[in-house]
């Protein structure tokens, strides 16, 4: 006997679309009922669904059909809800200045027609109550700064999502924005409140935003950025910040051009950085990690040509049991700034303009104590004074090590041989 199984059907709260004319139109899901509806701002139909929302902490979806909708006001609300844009694709022109890239994006593009607002502010505001929290998704959207004619412009002043308080237990997907003043940013203002926890973004894509692509600060828990790739910003502000965090998680990070800081991750524990490429910057640091407790920075490519470069390919700054490893980095001027203890590095190899090994984080080769002499000096090519030096010598001979340096060391034998006498030597730091 064969079993048949009934097609699964998704039941959206409110649906979202737009008529022949423009005119931007939402249903109740279950009934057809036009609830809302406003000759061109997307903001309005919106907040009127919102505003329908009961009270209690349940959770209702918004569905938007596929095409390019207009948005001059932005959405505030504290209570819990989805908004999902179409799943099926379609290139983007527009925003891309008429160049096709060889990909795909979300069937629903925003045009943010206002500077100096946010256009998502999300998550509660209760004085009397630091730990009320709500729960957000948001999927499938692009998002674009424009002028009525549909011509891109940048932004210095918006915010595209805005998350405020206890924000928990959400999830951010597949979102393209264009132009902002900032991308994605959190803050507490509220005094107690733990700030977001459990929130994951994917697959984000954040270009050329006048400040910040993303912005998390004043304490967090359990965030991941996975798939996200973000760059250009316009002016001095770090692409991305994390900060107060504990539990973060990194991987597949793309930061390509900028103004300052790539990658600053401030006061945070537990810390998982992979998988992370970082090139074309222009300002101080390409990666700065300053006050972090436990963390593992792995598999890392900065890329800077010669006009391009940061004054620092790493800037460390007092962390604690911090590991660096796999990294590979072409650069022009200094190579790492480092305030504190020493972090672990393995595999980290420090290229210059001109393609060639100048600096690593380990080295080995031969060195030879000349006959008649007693000792030989070994540049070691290390970023910095290593903390292990082990010799070890062809002939019969007692060697050993002094005058360690941030550039170089010596090999010291206690009689001078009758001839060369060649020494194996093995540096990291």
């Amino acid at each position: 006997m064969r079993l048949k199984f009934p097609n699964p059907v998704q039941s959206w709260t409110y649906i979202v679309f737009k008529d022949n004319d423009g005119r931007i139109y939402a249903k109740d899901g279950n009934t057809g009922e036009i609830v809302a509806s406003d000759d061109k701002d997307l903001g309005v139909v919106l907040q009127s669904i919102i505003d329908r929302f009961p009270d209690f902490k349940g959770s209702q979806t918004i569905y938007i059909k596929p095409g390019i909708y207009k948005m001059y006001t932005g959405v505030r609300t504290d209570k819990n809800f989805s908004l999902i844009g179409d799943t099926r694709v379609w290139d983007w022109v527009g925003p891309y200045g008429g160049i096709k890239y060889p990909t795909a994006y979300p069937g629903v593009l925003i045009r943010l027609m206002t500077d100096g607002i946010r256009y998502f502010d999300l998550g509660p505001e209760n004085p009397n109550d630091p730990s009320d929290a709500a729960s957000f998704a948001i999927a499938n959207i692009g998002a674009s700064a424009s002028d009525e004619n549909l011509v891109n412009v940048q932004h210095q002043s918006s915010v595209f999502i805005y998350l405020r308080n206890r924000v928990r237990q959400s999830l951010f997907d597949r979102i393209f924005i264009v132009g902002v003043g900032k991308g994605i940013m959190s803050e507490v203002t509220i005094s107690g409140s733990p700030g977001l926890q459990d929130v994951y973004f994917y697959r984000i894509s954040v270009e050329h935003p006048y400040a910040n692509a993303f912005e998390i600060k004043n304490g967090s828990y359990n965030i991941r950025l996975v798939d996200v790739y973000v760059g250009w910003n316009k002016t001095d502000a770090n692409i991305i910040t994390i900060q107060n965090a504990f539990a973060v998680y990194v991987d597949r990070l793309w930061i390509l051009g900028g103004t300052y800081r790539g990658l600053n991750i401030i006061n945070s524990s537990r810390v998982i950085v992979r998988d992370v490429i970082i090139e074309s910057l222009k300002g101080s640091n390409g990666f700065a990690l300053q006050y972090i407790n436990d963390g593992v920075i792995d598999t890392v490519l900065l890329s800077y040509d010669g006009t391009n470069s940061p004054a620092y390919i790493f800037y460390l700054n007092k962390n604690n049991n911090l590991e660096i490893r796999n990294v590979y980095a072409r650069y022009k001027n200094n190579t790492i700034y480092l305030i504190g203890s020493m972090p672990r590095m393995r595999n980290v190899r420090l290229f210059n303009v001109n393609n060639n090994i100048e600096y690593s984080s380990e080295n080995r080769g031969v060195a030879t104590i000349s006959a008649g002499s007693t000792r030989v000096t070994v540049t070691h090519n290390l970023i910095m004074k290593p903390t292990k030096v082990l010799v070890t010598p062809f002939d019969n001979a007692r060697v050993w090590v002094e005058n360690i340096t941030s550039t170089s060391f010596d090999i010291v034998t206690d009689a001078a041989p009758a001839t060369d006498l060649q020494v194996s030597w093995y540096a990291e730091i």
